[in-house]
């Protein structure tokens, strides 16, 4: 008889708090396309100025290897930056993050 209060109380408890959140904001939704551009700049360090490439800190680590902890090689750093910069370009990456059907919308993306 108790258990069944618990969960009674429990679902009562999370229906009210469900009724009192409020809906995702438009604004708040990100974009692949923007995750993307944020993820190489930020992250990668990867700058555009001015026709010229700058690189910033990066802190993408190496997971395996010698060099297990450090920053990925520059060579890698180009790729990932070349490889993201080409994949927010492409029209097929304006879908938010929380899309119900991201995988399909990636599966497109990727497809040659």
């Amino acid at each position: 008889m108790w258990e069944q209060t618990g969960s009674d109380f429990e679902a009562d408890l999370l229906a009210g708090s469900l009724a009192v959140s409020k809906a995702t904001d438009v604004v708040k939704r990100i974009t692949l396309k923007s995750y993307l551009e944020k993820w190489r700049t930020t992250v990668l360090g990867h700058q555009l100025s001015e026709g010229s490439v700058t690189w910033n800190e990066c802190h993408v680590l190496s997971q395996r290897g010698r060099n297990r902890g450090r920053p990925v090689a520059m060579a890698t750093r180009t790729d990932y930056a070349a490889d993201a910069q080409q994949l927010a370009a492409s029209d097929d990456s304006q879908f938010f993050l929380c899309d119900p059907h991201v995988l399909r919308k990636v599966r497109k993306l990727l497809s040659p």
